[in-house]
């Protein structure tokens, strides 16, 4: 058990607690807060302990006014900073000139039912919590808030103490805000060569600054006005006098909006000024097409040059060298179409032999997307590889049918690949897969799995194709070439790999490990789809 000794008031009459200057103090539970010279401090009564600084106002502005909210939070009024909500020395909240405040320079705070009032040197300024509003007065009854020495708020209703006597008046109708009618007055505007008129201001480049002077009907205290403007509908700004200075203005139309508000009045109505800055022919689109097409001519001309240089000495052995590869490309092409067909037939013939004719119908159907697809993919070298995977399950599809779903396929593509924008050579992957159905896992009799994977890895597309077949002898490539008819992709890809310079790899491990199978790998630069 613990036994805490608090100290009695009276233990420290007549004692100096603080010996440096404050401005203003409050009393939140057990706290004395001062507001010093050097800061936000308290006092600790039960422990008579003085903190350190919690809070330092930025600018070396002073606390003029504290002002305690519930148990945890202070109210702090600013010479330079308008109001700040603070806890624990962490500031929640800043309200200034911007949020709606009349002056950064807070003198007194009292506070009402539904929340704040500021005195400021010269106007007043009424928070509400509840409209989250800010209101402000300059003056009340023809008496300046000037000459207002202090507040104080009871219920309803605040007692000012001026220097003409003590008056009391109702919250209510003392910050009654009035709506201004009147707009901001456009006196004159001035170019570089000088005086323009609103109905005239198409500026050309070389004369892109604009003077323009402005005012509001006369109040009691003119000086008081503030004014705001804006360009093309973007943030308002705070104009320091009356006379706002445009300069180094760029090309373009222009839309000005200023609007003005007296103390104790809402904004007013904006006026507007429309005027636009001429584009110099050297900054305009028509000048940049025209320079970009002379420099696409000159770099044309002269490439065009070089290459005729170059070509007319290798011209010759170029033709020759392509016509050479163009051959044997197609017919490399050639071959791999006869030996797909002749497996689908098969399989056709097979579910026909069966009485299966619902089955070969479905088969036929799939069939004959799949020669469409294959002969839209052997008319050009390359093919997307979205249309590539859709042709192997199509393929896979159908040989599902015949195995009478004793064929399981699992196809996984790498998340990070684009499928719609890679491109692949066409018909190389069928080649295998049909020789890992046929082959591989025909003569098994019992559950068959075949597994692609596809996924990028640096600048390269891989592929792997694997299944639970009896695997073969890869050191007999007579039967290699016989039974699976890879001899001729093989030479493809090493065309291919001459034709680029970049590599078309194919390895084949059979038996691929304890359980047998094989495994497929093919590697591809990766590129994208030419459109």
């Amino acid at each position: 058990a613990y036994t805490v000794y608090l100290r009695r008031p009276e233990d420290i009459m007549g004692r100096r607690l603080f010996d440096e200057r404050l401005y203003s103090f409050c009393i939140q539970d057990d706290r004395l807060w001062m507001g010093t010279f050097k800061g936000l401090m308290y006092y600790d009564i039960p422990a008579d302990r003085i903190s350190d600084v919690q809070f330092s106002v930025p600018g070396n502005g002073r606390i003029e006014a504290l002002q305690s909210v519930g148990h945890d939070v202070l109210l702090l009024g600013t010479s330079n900073q308008g109001l700040f909500f603070v806890k624990d020395g962490r500031v929640l909240k800043n309200v200034g000139v911007t949020d709606g405040l009349f002056d950064p320079d807070c003198k007194e705070i009292d506070a009402f039912a539904g929340g704040w009032v500021v005195r400021h040197p010269i106007g007043l300024s009424m928070i509400d919590v509840h409209t989250r509003e800010i209101r402000t007065l300059s003056q009340w009854n023809n008496i300046p808030v000037s000459s207002i020495n202090s507040i104080s708020i009871s219920g309803d209703s605040i007692l000012l103490s001026t220097t003409g006597g003590l008056f009391i008046e109702s919250l209510k109708n003392m910050f009654r805000q009035r709506n201004e009618i009147r707009r901001v007055e456009l006196l004159r505007i001035s170019g570089r060569e000088g005086q323009l008129f609103p109905q005239d201001l198409q500026l050309p480049y070389t004369e892109n600054k604009l003077k323009i002077e402005f005012a509001m009907p006369e109040y009691d205290q003119p000086e008081m006005i503030v004014y705001q403007w804006r360009i093309n509908k973007g943030i308002w700004n705070n104009a320091a006098t009356n006379i706002l200075d445009l300069a180094d203005l760029s090309s373009g139309d222009y839309l000005l909006e200023i609007r003005g508000r007296a103390p104790g009045y809402r904004w007013s109505a904006i006026t507007g000024l429309s005027f636009s800055v001429e584009t110099p022919f050297w900054r305009s689109p028509v000048f940049f097409v025209l320079l970009v097409f002379v420099l696409v001519l000159s770099l044309s001309f002269a490439q065009q040059f070089r290459y005729r240089r170059q070509l007319q000495s290798e011209r010759e052995k170029a033709s020759l060298q392509y016509q050479l590869i163009n051959y044997e490309q197609r017919a490399l092409n050639a071959m791999m179409n006869p030996h797909f067909v002749f497996n689908a037939m098969g399989s056709i013939q097979y579910l026909l032999n069966k009485g299966d004719v619902e089955e070969a119908n479905n088969y036929l159907v799939k069939f004959s997307r799949l020669i469409r697809k294959s002969l839209e993919a052997l008319q050009k070298e390359y093919c997307v590889l979205e249309d590539e995977i859709e042709r192997l399950t199509l393929y896979l599809q159908m040989e599902k049918m015949r195995l009478e779903g004793r064929l399981h396929v699992h196809i996984e593509v790498d998340k990070n690949l684009d499928a719609e924008k890679l491109s692949i050579p066409g018909m190389i992957l069928q080649t295998y897969v049909e020789n890992a159905v046929v082959h591989g896992i025909d003569p098994l009799k019992k559950e068959t799995h075949i597994r692609l994977l596809f996924r990028a890895e640096g600048d390269r597309l891989l592929v792997s194709i694997s299944d639970n077949g009896p695997g073969f002898n890869t050191d007999n490539t007579e039967k290699r070439s016989r039974r699976f008819g890879l001899s001729a992709t093989e030479k493809r890809l090493a065309l291919l790999s001459k034709i680029t310079g970049k590599p078309h790899r194919v390895s084949i491990l059979s038996p691929a490990d304890e359980d047998g199978g094989t495994l497929v790998r093919l590697e591809f630069p990766l590129q994208q789809v030419e459109l």
